[in-house]
């Protein structure tokens, strides 16, 4: 029964909470819509925290919640709608926010860096990359979304994916984020390595150099430097 907050992402389904009624007795806390945004799940301790949590939504079922929720002040913005606008507005119709205040969303953020296999969130295209000034009433961002482990800018925070997804991750530390903070403030940030339990190797040299290399577990991509054509390549 430890408190646990999950968020589908743009590669999930909304499957994931299908039974989120019945889980939510373990403290087991799924959210794929806006509930827990205007209404902060609330961590009850000796300093209660309030976690603001925006799962990934597309563009139609973002502006299809605000139309539900603010249907007169969403009429009113002037211009084109695009992501980065609907977004800005669902954080101005916050009436308070309360400290500390955590907001948990699936967004790649300016200063974020990509790895290079995040595909495009669905429906935001070109806007897919929100400014920190949008979020700046928050005290720290815990974000989704770019697969590296990082921390962009002060108080932004990505965990990335626990597991690699492609060969261009093969250097990169694996890990999840460890916090503590008290009287008001981040006492404790602290990455917490861990070892995947998938490797990706990159193996270069000639064909008969390949073909000697000691066998392994890893996903291999094998980076050939012969000059002339290999034959019989696969019965050898």
């Amino acid at each position: 029964k430890i408190p646990t907050i999950i968020i589908p992402g743009n590669h999930d389904s909304k499957r994931l909470t299908l039974f989120k009624d019945f889980l939510c007795h373990l403290n087991l806390l799924l959210v794929d819509d806006l509930s827990r945004f205007y209404e902060p799940f609330v961590l009850d301790s000796e300093e209660p925290c309030y976690f603001y949590i925006f799962p990934y939504l597309s563009f139609y079922e973002l502006k299809t919640y605000l139309e539900e929720l603010f249907p007169i002040q969403l009429k009113n913005l002037q211009g084109d709608l695009t992501y980065s606008k609907l977004f800005s507005f669902a954080v101005s119709q916050l009436r308070e926010v309360k400290r500390p205040a955590f907001f948990l969303g699936h967004f790649a953020v300016e200063r974020g860096v990509f790895s290079g296999e995040e595909t495009l969130l669905r429906g935001i295209g070109s806007e897919e990359v929100l400014p920190l000034s949008s979020l700046a009433v928050f005290d720290a961002l815990f974000l989704g979304h770019l697969h590296r482990m990082q921390n962009p800018a002060k108080g932004v925070y990505y965990s990335g994916s626990i597991l690699p997804y492609s060969f261009d991750e093969a250097g990169h530390s694996k890990g999840v984020w460890f916090f503590e903070w008290k009287d008001g403030k981040m006492v404790r940030e602290e990455r917490v390595f861990l070892s995947p339990t998938i490797e990706m190797v990159t193996v270069k040299g000639t064909f008969e150099e390949v073909i000697k290399s000691p066998s392994c577990k890893a996903f291999v991509r094998v980076i050939l430097e012969d000059e002339m054509p290999i034959f019989n390549a696969f019965e050898r």
